[in-house]
């Protein structure tokens, strides 16, 4: 009786053994479910946030490249508008366009017929646009007329354009005749140039006669690699997204050092340059060089 008793209780701790084992069990399986859960959460987060930020790039993208296109459509419609204006003689063509885009009835430029010929627009140059509203803009242009005389000779005449145009969407209408008129840009007060000019403070100790020599070396040579390869030159700079390249036609040669300095960490170089341009413009400018003690490489380059 006693070692059935033994044998039952021995039996009962087994069992609670086996169902702790099979609840531990099932415990790390539950564990292992909700931590792949949790990694497929996680993944499916992260390629939703890419897909949202690459959404967003590509809306930002076409926003900008709409905005680019209707500036191209709205100076191209005036440059059209005015070319087809001036056009002398007119074709059927011309003043179907005319009819079509202009507001009550098109006017019409007029041409002595004992003296002209000939007459059309050879150049448009938009170089300003006042917005009245949403809808309506001013474009001010300049335009190169070439007028063909009765006798055959050919004349160039620079004429100042105002023309005044509604848009909505993609339909043009000129709201006014054509003006004759210009707009003169202003100049700023001192007080606010001073506020974008760049400041040319020296600062730091005059270099060593042997520093200096190198240094004026180091830019002469970069100078020359600038213009020659342009590439190469991009390896000298501590950031070569900084370096523009320059005009094929071009050269850049130091004519003067104005001053050769340096501070703890770095050289200052300020030079005087000759910019030679097809070999008929000149231009003279200040450029300072900031180059890195360490490195060799110039930091910084501006033109004064």
């Amino acid at each position: 009786m006693i070692f059935k008793r033994k044998e039952t209780a021995e039996t009962e701790v087994a069992e609670i053994e086996s169902s702790l084992d099979l609840d531990m069990k099932y415990q790390q399986m539950l564990r292992k479910q909700q931590r792949g859960r949790r990694i497929k959460e996680t993944i499916i987060f992260v390629i939703i946030l890419l897909v949202s930020i690459g959404g967003l790039k590509s809306l930002f993208t076409a926003e900008k490249d709409i905005a680019y296109e209707r500036a191209i459509n709205h100076y191209a419609f005036a440059e059209e508008y005015v070319e087809n204006y001036f056009k002398y003689p007119q074709s059927k063509e011309n003043d179907t366009f005319l009819q079509l885009f202009t507001i009550n009835n098109a006017s019409r430029s007029e041409y002595d017929l004992n003296k002209v010929k000939n007459a059309e627009i050879t150049d448009v140059d938009i170089y300003h646009v006042n917005e009245r509203d949403s809808n309506i803009k001013d474009y001010y242009m300049k335009a190169d007329l070439e007028v063909t005389s009765a006798d055959n000779k050919k004349t160039k005449q620079r004429l100042s354009v105002k023309l005044t145009a509604a848009n909505v969407g993609d339909a043009f209408a000129v709201t006014e005749p054509i003006q004759m008129k210009y707009i003169q840009t202003q100049g700023m007060d001192d007080e606010i140039k001073a506020d974008f000019e760049k400041s040319d403070d020296t600062e730091g100790n005059d270099c060593s006669e042997e520093e200096s020599k190198e240094l004026q070396n180091t830019i002469q040579l970069f100078l020359k690699t600038y213009v020659s390869d342009y590439e190469q030159a991009r390896l000298l700079m501590n950031d070569a997204d900084m370096l523009d390249p320059v005009d094929a036609n071009t050269t850049i040669s130091p004519e003067s050092f104005q001053s050769i300095r340096k501070t703890e960490t770095e050289f200052i170089i300020d030079v005087s340059v000759v910019i030679v341009t097809n070999k008929t413009i000149t231009q003279r400018q200040d450029y300072r060089f900031i180059v890195d003690q360490k490195t060799n490489k110039i930091m910084k380059m501006e033109e004064y």
